[in-house]
């Protein structure tokens, strides 16, 4: 029973950080990395307006912040809200619609 107790207490917080860490099962998980994605068909142009160093940035700003609520403000700061641009002939309770602001002015 203590065996148990220390593998669960040996992985602290490395999975919320996105660092490498060691299951309670003995398997390494491997640290979360940025994916190069090619947005070449996404309408958003993605590719664009964020080049991959700033990516990077972003990415390691936000697994840095550690805690899951952090996260989701982190999000939620860099997020404009604004009425749905198109309306259909269907009601519908979607009235908003969310976008990404570009946080390039991070200080690492």
């Amino acid at each position: 029973m203590v065996f148990q107790y220390l593998k669960y207490s040996n992985v602290g917080s490395l999975p919320t950080s996105g660092l490498e860490y060691i299951s309670c099962r003995g398997k390494v998980v491997g640290a979360r990395v940025v994916k190069d994605n090619d947005c070449g068909k996404c309408r958003f142009n993605c590719s664009t307006n964020f080049s991959s160093e700033v990516r990077r940035q972003i990415f390691s700003v936000f697994w840095k912040l550690g805690d899951q609520n952090r996260r989701i403000n982190f999000i939620v700061n860099h997020c404009e809200r604004s009425e749905t641009t198109r309306k259909s002939g269907q009601p519908s309770r979607r009235n908003f619609q969310f976008h990404i602001t570009s946080p390039i002015t991070l200080n690492v």
